[in-house]
Formats: C-alpha cells, structure tokens, sequence
C-alpha cells in the first residue's frame, strides 16, 4: 500500500522545497528517505508542528532532530527554518490571552 502524496502539484514547484537539500542517507526502508524529507518539509509547512510533520511521515521527533543535526544536513536545516517561516505567516498564533485576576484572599470565607 502506497501512501498518496501530499503535495499539488503547485506545491512540489514552490521555492520551499527547492531549498530541501536531501541528507544522504542509507538504504534502509525506516531511514529519512529523500521521499520523506521532502513529505516532512511539506507538512511541516502546512502544520507548522514538529510532531505532526514527523508523525506524517512515520518517524520520531527525536529522530527529526537528529537528522536536522548533522554536519551534511544544512539544506534540510534551511528547508525546515522556511517551512516554519511558512507556517507561522500562514497560520499567525493568535494573541495571548491572560486570565482574569483572581480576586484578593482576605482568609475569610
């Protein structure tokens, strides 16, 4: 079972991914695969979560970031750095609310 591409056509043009440098990896089917670098950029762009992007392309977090460290990954770094750029301009965090004051303890009931 193969799983459907994310990406519309549009998107898989867009200078965002152009900036994914692929991290050589090794052959191993559970390893960051170009497919899945590129997927993880995608939806990290879209989502702006670490996790979800991660969840989406069946690895860890832990492992995310572990690929984002290395020596040969300074693609990858800037793919992710854009797609968070992407994200937040795209979906802004709503402003912080703060909770009402509670009303001054005078110790009586």
């Amino acid at each position: 079972m193969t799983k459907p591409n994310p990406l519309t056509p549009t998107e898989a043009t867009s200078p965002l991914l152009a900036l994914s440098g692929i991290v050589p990896v090794l052959g191993r089917p559970n390893s960051w695969t170009p497919l899945r670098q590129r997927d993880f950029i995608a939806h990290l762009a879209g989502s702006g979560c670490v996790l979800a992007a991660a969840a989406s392309v069946g690895m860890s977090v832990s492992s995310a970031y572990r690929l984002r460290r290395r020596p040969d990954a300074r693609g990858f770094c800037a793919a992710w750095n854009a797609a968070l750029a992407h994200a937040q301009a795209e979906q802004p965090l709503p402003p912080r609310r703060r909770p009402a004051p509670l009303p001054f303890a005078t110790g009586r009931p």
